[in-house]
């Protein structure tokens, strides 16, 4: 620490100027005053102008051998730590300024708070805004390389080794402040001591250290030069074990322990020397920016919260713009009428539309499915709430609920390339609306998703308990049942209720002003000049339609799921595709109108043929079911495929297993048997006897009587047939 600083260049040495840019040792024992003298007088005239004293503004007038106070109020003093004017009055209280006390005035009382009772840096910044700048004045005994050499060593240098040079630069103002405003040496080297506990060896090598520099090269020079221990030098990394480690640190799941476990055996391996330590390393990690660290890990997410978020603006006008988005409501319902879902246990889905300048709910629909039809419900509830009013703009969602041909035909989407000629005009391109596309991965760009946020309550009712399933797995309740579904007419009846409850309570979003959104809807509906967009009531009835690309035969025929169309118009038109069919999905029986592009072709065309449905539900019913049949079929004869296979790789073994017979006499290869013998298990039934191998049975058992009767003097054996 009282060493001297040391700094060694990689660039060629200088002839007369040696490796080190300081005096060495010896140099300084020559300069170094002795018996109470300090190189006070080769540094004078360097930081002010030469027998000028400095005065403070807050402190008394003093003696030669009296120490000027500087007094700061709350505000000064919270200006110079860099703190509020509250955290002051805090540590005043809490008596972390000694020395401080009240003072009376016109104003009333108020807080002096001495300069020796501030933190160190705080006088430190005070010492250096009192001693003017004096940048560049004077001449150096540095060249203008070594200075730079200088500056780049602080700036390399870790904020600790900063911190103590600031210290060490703090202390070396004060000193030659309390000189020039005529303190004696001996006094000053011991407030300074009392002031920044820096002791008068210590200052009078801080003073070698800065002798013959400018000002501005004072905090660079007295940068201290720390090993062991305090670790304050910015450890190296040999190698490529900065770059190793940094690999293994981001990829996921990874922790600090493992990567540097992992780097200290390539090191080894790789020959790169003895790395810094784990505490290093993991210092070293947690130094890099966050946004760094959640590039090199790949956490779009982590990077999507650290990004600067952009302030949506909300002075548009009413109708401007529609927010639409489907959610699945995290409840398991069931429909007992079987309209939804037929019947069975399913989630339901919520599909709003609201208008962004007033967050008013123009209009909904409920539904066991994300499709075009529950898009093309909810925007009829929401024109006919609002008196047949359309938006300008409508910003969606890029799932193909919306992206349907019937939705949005005939309008831009990246997904789709270009418009095609001849595609179906979609239900908002017919209207005009214009439709825009969130951003992907980003819910925040779509305002109807804090909607959700704020409905979500809804199911945690109680009497919605065992029926609630979480929005993932990890997060299911273990009460939850399957078998506890809420009727989807309840669910329906709680969000609609949630919702008028949300319609007339204050908002305290952007542009609201803590309006309701139906007021603010009210409003702004009857602002004078003001004038929405309204449809007729012709194209409102033409709403409920749906669009079907379809071809047009030979004769002019048109199919449109199983039923057959024909008429004298589409007959006289070109056949081929590019043709789509405006249709009533309820009732197929009506007839369909037959249009390329804007154009009309064909009106009210008839049904020559009937199919299997008899409406667009109905037909997509028979579909499914047609295709679940095809997908049985198709997978019983991979069943029985994979059966045969098996089978006949089983016998192909079993030939193949079969060894190779050779003739005794001749030597030659007997052909193999084409049919395996069998070997009977371990464990086979013995067979049954015949009849005759049952008599002699009998027989013999005869015998064996006869020979164990009591007397065997009796026994005389007879002549018998088998014998």
């Amino acid at each position: 620490m009282h060493g001297r600083l040391t700094m060694r260049k990689q660039a060629p040495k200088k002839p007369g100027f040696g490796s080190d840019l300081l005096p060495q040792r010896s140099e300084l024992e020559s300069v170094a005053p002795k018996n109470g003298s300090d190189p006070i007088e080769s540094l004078t005239g360097q930081g002010n102008e030469e027998g000028k004293p400095v005065h403070f503004s807050s402190a008394k007038p003093c003696q030669r051998s009296e120490l000027l106070t500087p007094l700061f109020d709350v505000e000064e003093a919270a200006k110079l730590e860099g703190v509020t004017m509250r955290a002051i009055r805090k540590r005043i209280l809490a008596d972390k300024y000694p020395g401080t006390y009240k003072e009376s005035g016109n104003g009333g009382e108020a807080y002096r708070i001495p300069l020796s009772g501030l933190s160190p840096e705080a006088q430190a910044r005070y010492w250096l805004a009192q001693a003017p700048a004096a940048a560049g004045a004077g001449e150096s005994r540095l060249d203008e390389e070594d200075r730079e050499f200088l500056q780049q060593r602080y700036n390399a240098a870790s904020p600790k080794c900063q911190a103590r040079a600031q210290k060490a630069l703090a202390a070396v103002t004060l000193f030659f402040e309390l000189v020039r405003g005529g303190m004696a040496k001996m006094d000053a080297y011991a407030r300074v001591r009392e002031v920044t506990e820096v002791k008068q060896g210590t200052t009078i090598n801080y003073l070698n250290r800065i002798k013959g520099l400018p000002r501005c090269d004072w905090g660079a020079a007295l940068l201290p030069e720390l090993t062991g221990r305090t670790n304050a030098r910015m450890a190296e990394f040999p190698g490529d074990s900065w770059p190793f480690f940094m690999t293994h640190r981001a990829a996921p799941g990874a922790n600090t322990g493992a990567a540097w476990a992992a780097t200290a055996r390539e090191a080894e391996r790789q020959g790169w020397g003895k790395i810094p330590s784990h505490k290093t390393f993991n210092r070293r990690w947690f130094d890099l920016p966050e946004t760094t660290r959640a590039a090199l890990s790949g956490d779009r997410k982590a990077l999507e919260r650290l990004e600067p978020k952009i302030e949506r603006g909300y002075s548009g006008a009413l109708h401007e713009e529609w927010s639409i988005d489907g959610r699945r409501i995290d409840l398991m319902c069931i429909d007992p009428a079987g309209k939804m879902a037929g019947g069975k246990p399913f989630r339901l889905w919520f599909y709003p539309m609201m208008d962004v300048r007033s967050r008013y709910i123009t209009g909904y629909a409920f539904g066991d499915a994300l499709t075009s039809d529950l898009n093309q419900k909810a925007f009829i509830n929401a024109v006919k709430h609002t008196g047949r009013v359309i938006p300008i703009r409508i910003q969606s969602d890029n799932g193909m609920e919306t992206a349907a041909k019937g939705i949005t035909g005939g309008s831009p989407f990246r997904r789709r390339g270009k418009v095609k000629e001849g595609e179906p005009i979609g239900l908002y391109t017919d209207l005009g609306i214009e439709v825009t596309w969130a951003i992907p991965g980003r819910g925040r760009s779509k305002p109807v998703e804090r909607l959700f946020k704020t409905l979500k309550d809804v199911e945690m009712h109680p009497e919605f308990r065992g029926a609630y399933l979480g929005n993932r797995p990890e997060a299911r309740p273990e009460e939850w049942d399957k078998g506890k579904c809420i009727p989807v007419a309840d669910v329906i009846r709680a969000y609609e209720e949630r919702i008028r409850q949300y319609h007339r309570s204050p908002h305290k979003g952007s542009g609201m002003g803590g309006k309701s959104p139906i007021m603010m809807y009210e409003e702004l509906m009857h602002t004078p000049g003001f004038v929405p967009r309204r449809i007729t009531e012709a194209q409102f009835d033409r709403l409920r339609f749906s669009r079907a690309e379809v071809t047009l035969r030979r004769d002019g025929r048109v199919y449109l799921d199983g039923w057959m169309y024909w008429s004298k118009e589409t007959a006289d038109a070109v056949k081929g595709q590019g043709y789509f069919a405006l249709f009533d999905p309820e009732d197929y029986s009506t007839g369909i109108d037959v249009y390329r592009g804007h154009k009309l072709i064909a009106k009210a065309v008839k049904p020559q043929m009937r199919g299997a449905g008899h409406n667009k539900e109905d037909a997509r019913a028979i579909s499914k079911a047609q295709s679940q049949h095809k997908k049985a079929v198709k997978a019983q004869a991979r069943a029985t495929q994979g059966l045969m296979s098996t089978i006949a790789r089983g016998a192909k073994n079993l030939q193949g297993a079969q060894q190779e017979e050779i003739a005794p006499e001749t030597g030659e290869i007997l052909p193999v048997a084409s049919v395996a013998q069998m070997v009977p298990g371990k464990l086979e039934r013995p067979r049954e006897k015949t009849a005759e191998e049952t008599e002699v049975q009998s027989r013999v058992m005869a015998i064996v009587e006869e020979m164990n009767a009591p007397d065997p003097a009796l026994f005389l054996p007879k002549k018998r047939a088998f014998l």
